[in-house]
């Protein structure tokens, strides 16, 4: 009797090993778990807390044309936009919207590159109760370059109160 749940114990072991193996090799994993992710480096093109875009918005622009319509769109005053070389970079604009007072701004936490996309990690920051804010529209913005990728990019959120 022994043996035969010996036997019984060696045949499961034996599916459990080869079924992992196969998972493995057949790269049924998702791929987060496959390759670990790395941090992109990017570059800040211009960020302020003016510009005429109203609405909470992320913009993912791929050529100049997109690029001198966006910049026409976020200053109509005709600023000239800075120079990109779209063969080498994409740019990501990212819009907190119209916000009621000063205080308010929008920063990148971190962008991460995984196999089959990139995360973009958005810090809005807005002032806390005790901070001394001016009674003005304001519109905080971010532009930025990374290196050029056909991988979808995934925008994630988060709100900090600013301690004052």
């Amino acid at each position: 009797m022994a043996d035969k749940e010996i036997l019984i114990y060696g045949v499961f072991v034996s599916i459990g090993i080869i079924f992992t193996v196969s998972i493995f090799f057949l790269g049924i994993l998702p791929n987060h778990i496959q390759k670990s992710p790395k941090s992109i480096s990017f570059e800040k093109v211009n960020d302020g807390f003016e510009n005429a875009i109203k609405e909470q918005q992320t913009r993912i622009i791929t050529s100049e044309n997109e690029w001198g319509d966006l910049w026409i769109e976020m200053f109509p005053d005709g600023i000239a936009a800075p120079e990109i070389n779209f063969n080498e970079k994409r740019l990501i604009a990212v819009f907190q919207g119209r916000k009621p007072t000063s205080g308010y701004s929008i920063n990148i936490e971190s962008i991460i590159e995984y196999e089959d996309y990139i995360e973009v990690k958005i810090v809005e920051v807005y002032p806390g109760l005790n901070c001394i804010v001016t009674q003005e529209l304001t519109s905080p913005y971010t532009t930025l370059s990374i290196k050029k990728s056909q991988k979808e990019i995934r925008f994630f959120r988060k709100e900090e109160k600013q301690n004052c």
